[in-house]
């Protein structure tokens, strides 16, 4: 994980744990996880089910995530949430995209996490296990 990357995101998730313990006066347990990729990277954090994308580079890839969730009657992952997406390609702002989501405490997830361009995708990776 990038220096860059990592003070980003403490800074990003250090104001929502902050808004969150502020709304619920409660944290709930749960378990964390992030995946990097070659374009990009996304990190989950239970806490108010904040989904963090970045894009590394201006490069015309843009780095997309979704959180998946274990459904055990079938015992598949099954896409819980829209796409998650940040774009550095126009050379624009650098920042992270924060999507949030919500699901039941202690649900099952992980991050599919790749990158795509006019419609091509590549390089799919997927996080360790989390817990909300």
């Amino acid at each position: 994980m990038s220096a860059r990357r990592v003070g980003r995101v403490a800074v990003a998730m250090a104001a929502g744990v902050t808004a969150t313990l502020a709304a619920s006066g409660t944290a709930h347990a749960g378990q964390s996880t992030d995946v990097d990729g070659k374009y990009g990277a996304a990190n989950f954090r239970q806490y108010g089910e904040h989904l963090l994308v970045e894009d590394y580079y201006a490069d015309h890839w843009g780095t997309r995530a979704q959180l998946q969730t274990w459904h055990d009657p079938t015992k598949h992952w099954v896409d819980h949430s829209t796409v998650c997406f940040d774009d550095q390609s126009t050379g624009g702002a650098d920042g992270v995209t924060d999507c949030n989501y919500s699901l039941p405490e202690g649900e099952t997830v992980r991050i599919h996490l790749w990158a795509s361009r006019n419609g091509e995708t590549t390089d799919h990776r997927y996080s360790p296990i989390g817990v909300a």
